[in-house]
């Protein structure tokens, strides 16, 4: 060992000269024997890559996001296959997190609803297709699922409660009426 040490420091540019071509002449070993050793030191691999990685943060920062711009730019259309493909297969993944975002409710919370709802609907009480989540366009809340019919109606009305209570009386004043003249839609 002392020989090669001795050697090495009496002749360093030789045995880099000599070591470079050997290197260049014999790519698979090279890679062979860093791959060997990186296993065998995984933990200094790690340590090394993190402290190169923090040390030089910003600049890799922007590589990375000027990499991934380019990325995207070259394969849109692979992506935005991929991206399709995978909303097609989830829909309900994508339904989730347009209600967080949306109403600010937690993944699970419509399924739950649904179940204790009975997958009925909370004003009419009859079983709803597509359920609508109901929520306060003032205050931001929500309130229960819907069937669409309903949850239009509380719409059109603006949620407004006198607007209901007048909705009410007129319905109530022209049932009347049709006792006596007969309605337009009768059974056949």
């Amino acid at each position: 060992m002392k020989y090669w040490k001795k050697y090495y420091l009496n002749n360093k540019e030789k045995v880099k000269r000599r070591t470079k071509k050997w290197k260049k002449n014999n790519p698979k070993k090279v890679l062979k024997i860093a791959r060997r050793w990186r296993a065998a030191n995984i933990d200094k691999v790690r340590a090394y890559s993190l402290k190169s990685y923090y040390k030089n943060i910003d600049k890799n920062r922007k590589r990375f996001r000027e990499k991934s711009r380019k990325y995207r730019i070259e394969n849109a259309d692979i992506i935005n296959a991929r991206v399709r493909k995978h909303y097609k297969e989830n829909p309900e993944i994508y339904a989730n997190r347009k209600r967080k975002f949306k109403y600010g409710v937690p993944f699970g919370w419509f399924e739950a609803k649904l179940k204790s709802q009975k997958n009925k609907c909370a004003i009419c009480g009859r079983k709803m297709q597509k359920p609508f989540v109901d929520h306060n366009h003032r205050t931001n809340t929500v309130r229960d699922l819907l069937c669409q019919c309903c949850n239009a109606a509380l719409g059109q009305v603006y949620e407004d409660i006198r607007i209901l209570k007048k909705m009410v009386v007129y319905l109530n004043r022209h049932k009347r009426s049709e006792k006596h003249r007969g309605s337009l839609h009768r059974p056949q």
